[in-house]
């Protein structure tokens, strides 16, 4: 490991809250389901639905969990050069390389800033653009539309504050000029 690398690992208790929480939702929703006196179209909205999203949920969220700590695999790694980001359902790192973006900013998605924006130079936005599918153009034109960038990062539930990770990738992003 390089010793200006800087590893952020997602928060073990934070993310073993949000499980707790999606199982008791999923234990609600299967009493739900055994409850006599509920009407059909409850138990199977209310009943079945709850069961699959908070239940399936919490469980795939647990795994991942499980299997990140015990991999020791780090969400985001900060290099000097680029910014690996950890895609669970790739299991691999998507990088951005810093001489690709002009600079991150916090993205507020709720009352605290819980995602950093990346604001990428024009022509290698234009190039992330054609390369990607029609449904991937799609998805960032609308992230665009919401959020006025392409990509964010999600820094819900880390170890790190996000202000401090995004002062970390703009310094860094400083160096590089």
């Amino acid at each position: 490991m390089n010793e200006m690398e800087i590893r952020i690992y997602h928060s073990l208790w934070r993310n073993m809250l949000t499980v707790i929480i999606g199982l008791v939702c999923a234990v609600v929703c299967g009493w739900i389901l055994l409850c006599e006196d509920c009407p059909l179209w409850v138990k199977v909205v209310s009943g079945w639905m709850g069961v699959i999203f908070f239940g399936g949920g919490g469980l795939l969220m647990l795994v991942a969990l499980i299997y990140n700590s015990v991999h020791r695999i780090p969400y985001l790694i900060i290099h000097e050069d680029r910014l690996d980001i950890w895609i669970q359902t790739r299991f691999r790192y998507y990088t951005v390389n810093f001489k690709d973006v002009r600079r991150f900013r916090l993205q507020k998605l709720g009352l605290l800033p819980n995602a950093i924006a990346i604001d990428y130079l024009s022509k290698p936005f234009h190039s992330k653009m054609d390369k990607s599918s029609g449904l991937m153009r799609k998805l960032m034109s609308f992230n665009v539309l919401m959020t006025g960038a392409a990509e964010n990062i999600s820094t819900a539930d880390l170890t790190m504050n996000s202000r401090e990770i995004c002062d970390i990738l703009n310094a860094r992003l400083g160096k590089r000029s």
